[in-house]
């Protein structure tokens, strides 16, 4: 959390000296309109840009394998993300409350969670469209398999989740 808060910062330059952006690194820098994070960087930590409110564009560099959770939460005026093909997983809100996104592509191969984006987001995603459709087809949205009646409720015979919707 080393600019937590710091309303005044306009724009960020990372240095290539940096690997990790910390925890709550830039939350709540209100006034944050431009980021630019370097190849060096591997990791974004949890809100790390949460609630940038001035943020409307980020490139995600190909070296980070993973969006961690409220990452650019409540950041509602980013418009544009790219993410590459090197991000394997988005966590739980992490663009939530990106009321202005309005489109994202996720590569096919990264694992989404359902509760990343909000729901007005148009997403661009062969993964997030078959789980839609199990979802709507009752399938489990994990991995597509059939659901049975257990002592627990319904579970899937295929991962065990829970039903859940």
């Amino acid at each position: 959390s080393a600019f937590y808060g710091c309303t005044n910062l306009k724009s960020v330059d990372i240095p290539n000296s940096v690997t990790s952006i910390g925890v709550s690194a830039f939350s709540h820098c209100t006034s944050l309109a431009s980021v630019i994070i370097p190849d060096s960087v591997t990791s974004i930590g949890r809100y790390a840009f949460s609630g940038c409110e001035n943020l409307t564009t980020v490139t995600i560099p190909d070296s980070v394998n993973g969006i961690d959770d409220h990452v650019f939460s409540g950041c509602t005026n980013l418009t544009t993300v790219t993410i590459p093909d090197s991000v394997k997983i988005i966590e739980w809100g992490a663009f939530s409350g990106c009321t202005n996104l309005k489109s994202v592509a996720i590569p096919d191969e990264t694992s989404c969670d359902r509760n990343a984006l909000d729901t007005h987001t148009w997403v661009r995603s062969k993964q997030w469209v078959k789980r839609a459709n199990w979802k709507r087809q009752g399938l489990c949205q994990h991995c597509g398999g059939q659901f049975k009646k257990s002592f627990w409720g319904r579970l899937c015979r295929n991962c065990g989740r829970p039903k859940d919707y």
